[in-house]
């Protein structure tokens, strides 16, 4: 009904909600090999260190479009944002950080070796005519030697 800020969907009779096989086959290639871990960003860079062959994906609370706001009591603030990149450009691991393309991220990530941007339709807003498209961040930092160039 569109109540409480949640966009009318529609039911596709033939797509099923879940695509069971391709999860099967994620779930087959790194059976043993895959950790999913969610705790603090510290930890699992300090974790990641005693590994010989990684690849971390950190999904962090996206920098704000508009105003500050916080997601917990402590919330995760600019300084987290530094700090998060720069532990991600230090580590001997490839590392993926995603965000919203702000200023404040286009200057946090100009150092990255790749940089993807793309436009994704949000479909949360308080008015369902101001739910727009932004801008999203996929940053790598490739880690090991390609580093220290």
């Amino acid at each position: 009904s569109g109540g409480f800020n949640v966009p009318v969907g529609t039911i596709k009779k033939n797509i099923p909600s879940v695509p069971i096989e391709n999860i099967k086959l994620l779930s087959s290639r790194h059976r043993g090999n895959t950790k999913i871990l969610c705790e603090s960003y510290e930890s699992v860079f300090k974790r990641a260190e005693l590994s010989n062959d990684c690849l971390i994906y950190c999904d962090s609370p996206y920098a704000p479009l508009t105003t500050e706001f916080k997601y917990d009591a402590k919330g995760f603030n600019k300084e987290d944002h530094i700090k998060l990149k720069e532990l991600a450009k230090e580590s001997k691991h490839t590392t993926i950080l995603s965000n919203h393309w702000t200023d404040f991220t286009k200057e946090l990530y100009n150092d990255a070796d790749e940089l993807y941007t793309f436009e994704v339709q949000r479909t949360i807003s308080c008015k369902g005519g101001g739910r727009k498209k932004v801008e999203e961040v996929v940053a790598v930092y490739l880690g090991g030697e390609t580093n220290e160039n």
